[in-house]
C-alpha cells in the first residue's frame, strides 16, 4: 500500500454508534467533488485477519470430506444473520474433479493439471460460524453425493450467489439464489428458499443466456426499487463483468456490459456489488497476464457506470512466496471477495484465496480481512505538502457535521464552510476550524463553538485541508442536490 498510518494519536470524537438518520458522503464519489490539490484517491487499508485460513478444502483430510474435491474460486457469499445471530456462508465447490481426487496436495509438482476429462461436478456448499472465524459445516442430510447426504451440499449444478432478502414479504422467497445452471443445459436461473437450505426448483431465464460461469450476485437496490443481478459473459475474446434487472425476480431483463478490463491480458472475471453510502461499491477480480486474480475496488453511482479505483492496484493484496507452490501462501495466486458484512465499528470482507495460478494445482480455502469503517477509499496527500479537497455545493438540514480519517501522529485535519459565491463563510473558515487528530470515525467539527446545525438552510460547500492523513467520508444532516 502506499500509505500507513499507525493507529495512535489523540481521538477527538467517535460515535459508537453509527447514526442511521443521517446523511453518509463517500469521497470516493467524484459527484460529490468540487476540486483537488496536492492529493490522491487510494484503495483502504485492508488487514488480514491473523487467523487466515478459516478454513480449507477437505477432500484429503483424515477423515476426508470427499464432496471437497477442489474449491476452485470459492465465490464466498457472506451475511450476518440478525434473526439467528449466526454467520452463514454459501461457497461454490467442486464436488468432483478427476485431478484433484486423484494426486495427493504433495504429489501435485509431480503432475501437470489438466481439465481435459476432469468430470467436474458443480455444488452450493453451506457452512455456518458464532464468531465469524470457527466455521462448522454441518452434517445436513439433505443432497445425496455417492450414496450418503451425510455431507454440507444444499445446491447442485448451480453456480449461484446467495443473498437474504430482507424486503420479501413471502418467507419461502426470503433467500434468493442467483446464478447458472450447470447440466443438462448451461443457463441463467434463480431459485428460492425459506431457509437458505432447503431450495426451489431453479426458475430458468434462457433468453439471457450469457456465460454466467463466474461470482454472480444479486441484490435489492433501494434506490432502483428493483433487483440488480451482476454476471459474467465473454465478448471480442475476453471476460466482461454485465448487468440484468428484475422488478420480480424471475423476469429479467437483456444484460448489459458495465465493465472491462483492457484486452485478453487483463479481464473482469467477475464482480459482486452492494449498495453503501449514497454509492454502489463492486469488488472486480481481476484476471491478470500472469494468470493469478486480484480483487480491485470500484464504484458506481447507479449499477451501470463504473469506475475502478487505482486500476491495476489490489485492494486485498495477494499473498506471496507464490513460487513455492504448494508451501506458497494461502491466499498468494487468487482472491475473490464476498460482499462484506457491514458492523458498526468495523467492515469484514471475507474471500476466497487459492495458493497456485488460476489455470494450474491450488488449494483453495476461506479468509478474512478488515477494514475502517467507510475505508474503502480515501484521499491522501501527495507528498509531505498539505492537501485540500472542496466539496460541490451541500442543502444544510441541520445537525452536526461529521468525518471520518485516520490521521497520523504528525497530521492534522481541519474544515471550512464556504458559501455558494465561494467564500468561506464568517466564523466556519480554516483558522475558525478546531484541529482533528487521531484516528476519527464521524468525528464532529465545531469551528470556534459553533455547529453546522447554525447554517440550517443554507447552501454551503465544504473545504478540507489536511496533511500526513487519509480521508473517507462526511456525514450529518445535509443534503447533496447533485445526484
Amino acid at each position: 500500500m502506499p500509505y500507513k498510518f499507525a493507529i495512535i494519536g489523540f481521538l477527538f470524537i467517535v460515535i459508537s454508534c453509527r447514526e442511521a438518520d443521517i446523511n453518509r458522503f463517500l469521497l470516493l464519489d467524484s459527484r460529490i467533488i468540487g476540486f483537488t490539490e496536492n492529493v490522491s484517491l487510494v484503495p483502504g487499508n485492508v488487514i488480514k485477519d491473523p487467523n487466515n485460513p478459516l478454513f480449507v478444502e477437505e477432500y484429503w483430510s483424515d477423515p476426508p470430506k470427499i464432496w471437497e474435491a477442489r474449491y476452485d474460486n470459492l465465490y464466498p457469499n457472506v451475511i450476518y444473520d440478525e434473526k439467528d445471530q449466526l454467520f452463514k456462508i454459501w461457497y461454490k465447490c467442486f464436488i468432483r474433479d478427476a485431478a484433484s481426487e486423484s494426486v495427493p496436495v504433495k504429489e501435485r509438482l509431480k503432475h501437470e493439471y489438466s481439465t481435459a476429462g476432469a468430470g467436474r461436478k458443480r455444488g452450493i456448499l453451506y457452512a455456518w460460524s458464532e464468531d465469524g472465524i470457527i466455521w462448522i459445516k454441518p452434517s445436513l442430510g439433505l443432497v445425496e453425493f455417492m450414496g450418503s447426504s451425510e455431507n454440507n451440499i444444499v445446491k447442485l449444478n448451480f453456480e449461484g450467489g446467495v443473498f437474504k432478502d430482507k424486503q420479501e414479504s413471502d418467507p419461502k422467497r426470503r433467500y434468493k439464489m442467483f446464478g447458472r445452471i450447470d447440466r443438462p443445459e448451461r443457463h441463467m436461473a434463480v431459485a428460492f428458499s425459506e431457509d437458505g437450505l432447503v431450495w426451489s426448483d431453479p426458475h430458468p431465464w434462457p433468453e439471457n443466456n450469457v456465460q454466467g460461469d463466474a461470482h454472480n450476485n444479486a441484490i435489492w437496490s433501494p434506490g432502483l426499487n428493483k433487483y440488480i443481478g451482476i454476471t459474467r459473459t465473454w465478448k471480442d475474446r475476453q471476460r466482461i463483468a454485465v448487468r440484468t434487472e428484475s422488478e420480480n425476480f424471475i423476469n429479467w431483463t437483456e444484460t448489459e456490459e458495465i465493465l472491462r478490463g483492457k484486452g485478453i491480458h487483463e479481464q473482469v472475471y467477475s464482480m459482486p456489488i452492494f449498495h453503501y453510502a449514497n454509492v454502489y461499491i463492486g469488488l472486480p477480480s481481476i484476471l491478470n497476464e500472469d494468470d493469478t486474480v486480484d480483487t480491485e475496488l470500484a464504484w458506481s453511482p447507479d449499477t451501470r457506470n463504473w469506475y475502478r479505483i487505482s486500476p491495476g492496484s489490489a485492494f486485498i493484496p495477494r499473498g506471496g512466496n507464490l513460487s513455492d507452490y504448494p508451501r506458497s501462501d494461502y491466499d498468494a495466486g487468487c482472491i475473490y471477495a464476498s460482499v462484506p458484512v457491514i458492523k458498526n465499528d468495523e467492515i469484514l470482507i471475507y474471500y476466497g484465496g487459492s495458493n497456485h495460478y488460476h489455470t494450474d494445482w491450488r488449494e483453495g480455502s476461506l479468509n478474512l480481512a478488515r477494514i475502517r469503517p467507510d475505508g474503502f477509499a480515501g484521499y491522501i496527500t501527495a507528498n509531505s505538502d498539505t492537501g485540500r479537497i472542496k466539496t460541490n455545493l451541500f442543502d444544510v438540514a441541520g445537525s452536526d457535521f461529521r468525518i471520518s480519517a485516520d490521521i497520523d501522529q504528525q497530521g492534522f485535519l481541519k474544515v471550512a464552510v464556504i458559501d455558494e459565491a465561494g467564500i468561506p463563510v464568517p466564523g466556519y473558515t480554516i483558522e475558525d476550524s478546531r484541529v482533528l487528530t487521531g484516528n476519527a470515525t464521524d468525528a464532529i467539527v465545531r469551528w470556534n463553538g459553533k455547529s453546522l446545525s447554525d447554517l440550517k438552510g443554507e447552501k454551503v460547500a465544504f473545504e478540507l485541508v489536511f496533511k500526513d492523513a487519509v480521508v473517507y467520508s462526511l456525514s450529518g444532516n445535509f443534503n447533496f442536490t447533485g445526484f
